[in-house]
């Protein structure tokens, strides 16, 4: 499969039905949007086109078809427009409405939590929708902050859509049959537990409990359960209920609370009876402006509407909405949230080793506990080279190129549905406990927190064949340590991971309120036209 630019080159010009491609707008695991623009009426659109790699499984390519199909169905002012779907040049392909702005995810990766009015300023537009598809029969399945975009419309203000109903369930569409990989489908932090079990449990109810999850973390700054692995997180959310949201942040009044939990209830028959009546108990925490506006989408006599009719012109609080946005959206759209940057060489030919046992622990993981395995983790890779590369028989006792580690931590985020600097640490910290039980029982044996320094410096010179590593102790209570000559291109996956390595190392020893920082990276050359930096790891306890 070539690269996501070669792709735009090639399909630059190409028709799609009635449409143009003009260039790439971004791209994702199973498919790539472009602009495109209506020949006769020269209208901008986004043209959804699935991968070339993909387009041959019959079964994935119908799904693909089938979300144009249902999307097409709906007529909502928050749900995302699909105006034609179809096949060209072999290629599956939806062409949709053109947005602009930028979705949940990336405000709240940029934004500690929101106000409540903020929060709701969005979620109820999105609930609105969701009680059209409702009605309509269409179940969505995977609502999490990445589907809900925050469109600019000509007047500058927000208008929250829903997107991507790759994984709805819709009334009258049979050809319901799922892959390996879709059984438990989603992203889990946003799950209720009756899909986690399967996809084909999903109901209207499970959107509702989505919703709530949503917005429990737009409220609090964190996901209503957290865990450092799937399957941990899969039990804490089919066992346990979720903490109060006031608990974690004080401006969350407790009435706000019972509304949000019951909707976060384990059993589907105690939320509340439809996202309507969830919708209709967070008016009142609402913004004025924002409950005016949706007031009518969920009053009783919004229920008595025939089924799959035209739903009202609802509207989000345009003030609240853009007031929300304003403070991080400089920073989202100058930053680089486009995904990893592309390899800089074919996998296997850096110069840039490491020992094989991080990634035959990787796959073993893949193999064994992702749901889907090794075959979704590969359908979700944007570089096909790293397919053959991941499926290597692995050995402990041999070296492997280290510079894929990067994609492939970033694409595993993706797939369980973390941020990447969120997942590296969790995914670290968990290692550096294992480490010191197991395999590196006796480098942990006897720590005491000022020997980790330059045990950690020993480690990593045994592990890597580069750079050199060199730990000082500067206080009673302070440690650092240095790594210089790192490839820059990892970087942002080594620096993170050491950080999380060395502060967990601390606790392990003993060290108490660990705080672990990453110095900025200081470019120190090249090696075989591979730039060059050095950082430092500093850390301090109490």
């Amino acid at each position: 499969m070539s690269s996501p630019v070669a792709r735009s080159e090639a399909l630059k010009g190409a028709r799609f039905g009635a449409h143009e491609i003009v260039g790439l707008l971004g791209h994702g695991a199973t498919a790539s949007v472009f602009e495109g623009k209506h020949v006769a009426l020269a209208k901008p659109v986004a043209v959804k086109i699935l991968h070339e790699h993909l387009a041959q499984d019959e079964q994935i390519a119908g799904r693909f078809l089938r979300e144009g199909r249902i999307a097409a169905r709906m007529r909502h002012p928050n749900i995302v427009e699909v105006f034609d779907v179809g096949v060209e040049h072999g290629l599956p392909y939806l062409v949709m409405e053109r947005l602009h702005g930028s979705d949940l995810h990336a405000l709240l990766a940029d934004t500690e939590r929101l106000d409540v009015e903020h929060a709701l300023a969005f979620l109820l537009p999105i609930a609105s929708a969701l009680v059209h598809a409702h009605e309509a029969g269409v179940v969505h399945r995977d609502l999490k902050p990445a589907n809900i975009f925050l469109a600019r419309d000509v007047r500058d203000d927000v208008i929250p859509k829903l997107v991507d109903f790759g994984l709805s369930k819709a009334a009258g569409f049979h050809s319901d049959s799922l892959t390996r990989s879709e059984l438990v489908a989603g992203t889990l932090l946003y799950m209720a537990p009756e899909q986690t079990v399967g996809v084909k449990f999903a109901t209207a109810a499970s959107d509702q409990y989505s919703l709530a999850a949503i917005l429990y973390e737009c409220i609090t700054g964190v996901a209503p359960f957290v865990a450092e692995g799937i399957y941990a997180l899969i039990d804490l959310i089919r066992t346990t209920k979720a903490k109060l949201p006031s608990a974690i942040a004080a401006a969350v009044s407790p009435e706000l609370d019972a509304v949000v939990l019951r909707a976060l209830d384990r059993d589907p028959a105690a939320r509340w009876p439809s996202v309507r009546d969830f919708a209709r108990e967070l008016l009142p925490f609402a913004s004025t402006e924002t409950a005016n506006a949706l007031a009518r989408d969920f009053s009783d006599r919004a229920s008595a509407r025939g089924r799959g009719a035209p739903a009202p012109a609802s509207g989000p609080s345009r003030t609240s909405a853009r007031t929300a946005v304003a403070p991080a959206e400089t920073r989202i759209e100058t930053s680089e949230r486009a995904g990893v940057p592309p390899l800089p060489c074919a996998p296997g030919t850096s110069p840039f080793h490491i020992k094989g046992n991080p990634y035959r622990g990787l796959a073993h993981f893949l193999t064994t506990k992702l749901p889907g395995g090794l075959d979704a983790f590969c359908d979700a890779l944007d570089d096909a080279r790293l397919r053959d590369f991941v499926r290597q028989p692995f050995l402990a006792t041999s070296r492997y190129d280290v510079l894929p580690f990067y994609p492939l931590s970033a694409t595993l985020a993706r797939v369980v549905g973390a941020p990447f600097d969120t997942f590296v640490r969790a995914a670290t910290a968990s290692q550096a406990r294992y480490d010191a039980r197991t395999a590196y029982k006796r480098i942990f044996e006897g720590t005491g927190v000022m020997d980790i320094p330059e045990r950690i410096a020993r480690f990593n010179g045994h592990y890597y064949d580069f750079g050199e590593f060199i730990g000082e102790v500067l206080a009673p209570d302070r440690f650092t340590i240095e790594f210089r000559s790192t490839p820059a291109y990892l970087f942002p996956w080594f620096g993170l991971m050491n950080v999380a390595y060395t502060e967990e190392s601390a606790r392990i020893g003993g060290a108490k309120e660990v705080n672990a920082s990453l110095g900025a990276p200081r470019p120190v050359g090249e090696t075989g036209g591979f730039a060059l930096v050095t950082f430092t790891v500093d850390v301090t306890w109490r």
